[in-house]
C-alpha cells in the first residue's frame, strides 16, 4: 500500500492474541515503524476471571499476555515499553455480563411484545412511549436484579488481578 513509507504510529487493538506467528507479525511492524517510532496496542489480559471473559481460549484466542509476558516479547523484538496499564471494566460490565449470563430466566418479553404490536418504522418506535417506558422498566429491573450482585462481586475483586481484562501498551522501537 505504502512502498517505502515508514510510520511514526501503528496501532493493533485486539490483534496480537489471534495470530499465529507473533514474530512474522512483529517483524512486519518494526519494517514499518519510523526509527523510534511508537506502537499501540490492546488485549485480553492473562489473569483475568474466567467468567468475565468467556471464549478466552482457541480457537478464539491464540495466546495470552500479561505485563510481564508481553514487555519481555516487546524488547526482544527491539522495542522499549513506554506505558502499559491493565483495565477493568467496571461495575456495569459485571451487570451485562450477569445479564447475559442469567437473564433470560427473568425476562417477560415485554419490550419485544410492544414493539411486535407497534408500527414497524424505527422511528415511530422510538417516538412510542409504550417502547420507552418498557425499555425503561427492563433497565431498572436488570439493575435490581442484577446490580447488587454485581456490586458485591466488583468489591470482592477489588483486591485480586482478576478484575483486570485488558492490557493495553505503548512501546517506542529503539
Amino acid at each position: 500500500l505504502h512502498p517505502g513509507k515508514k510510520f511514526d504510529l501503528i496501532t493493533f487493538f485486539d490483534v496480537l492474541e489471534h495470530l499465529d506467528d507473533h514474530n512474522a507479525f512483529m517483524e512486519h511492524i518494526r519494517s514499518l515503524i519510523a526509527e523510534h517510532g511508537y506502537i499501540a496496542m490492546s488485549m485480553p489480559y492473562r489473569k483475568h476471571a474466567e467468567w468475565l471473559m468467556t471464549g478466552d481460549w482457541p480457537p478464539r484466542h491464540l495466546t495470552r499476555w500479561d505485563r510481564t509476558s508481553l514487555i519481555k516479547f516487546l524488547e526482544d523484538r527491539g522495542f522499549e515499553v513506554v506505558y502499559m496499564t491493565r483495565r477493568t471494566e467496571g461495575l456495569r460490565y459485571i451487570i451485562l455480563k450477569l445479564r447475559f449470563m442469567f437473564g433470560s430466566r427473568f425476562s417477560f418479553g415485554l419490550v419485544r411484545k410492544i414493539k411486535a404490536s407497534t408500527p414497524k418504522s424505527a422511528e415511530a418506535q422510538l417516538k412510542n412511549s409504550a417502547v420507552r417506558t418498557a425499555e425503561w422498566l427492563a433497565k431498572t429491573k436488570d439493575a435490581l436484579l442484577f446490580g447488587l450482585p454485581a456490586l458485591v462481586i466488583w468489591l470482592a475483586m477489588l483486591p485480586s488481578e482478576k478484575r483486570y481484562i485488558t492490557l493495553y501498551a505503548i512501546a517506542r522501537r529503539k
